[in-house]
């Protein structure tokens, strides 16, 4: 009885965690979603190589592209499902405050910044890390 009731708080309290949550349009997150989170690129081939100019890693408050890195500031959901960020950038040395949006495809692999006009940069998502070979 006691582990009936356990399991079925735990699965009370996993229904309500906040990636479990759908977000609401004008709601303010501090972190970037974990389902942003991981490296993206434009082509997979070119995943894990750091070789590529189009690479973007996401973590909880920052975005690390090619050449530049970008320090999460605020970042707020828009009514069509989509994040705006505003960041602090920094390209060796040169700094600058940048607004973005941000869609994530229902599949979760694809993320496309949109751009002013309304064109989006596509980004696949890379897989996670492969394990090392046996030496």
């Amino acid at each position: 009885m006691v582990a009936m009731m356990m399991l079925s708080l735990m699965l009370t309290l996993a229904a309500t965690s906040p990636e479990a949550i759908a977000p609401q349009t004008g709601q303010s997150v501090d972190v970037f979603p974990e389902t942003f989170h991981g490296e993206w690129a434009q082509y997979p081939i070119a995943c894990g190589t750091g070789d590529n100019d189009d690479r973007l890693i996401i973590t909880d408050r920052k975005a690390r592209f090619y050449e530049s890195e970008g320090q999460l500031i605020s970042a707020v959901w828009l009514d069509d499902g989509q994040l705006k960020t505003v960041m602090t950038m920094d390209e060796q040395g040169d700094i600058w405050q940048d607004t973005s949006v941000w869609r994530l495809s229902p599949d979760g692999q694809t993320l496309t910044k949109v751009l002013d006009d309304g064109d989006g940069y596509e980004r696949q998502r890379c897989p996670s890390p492969r394990e090392a070979p046996p030496a």
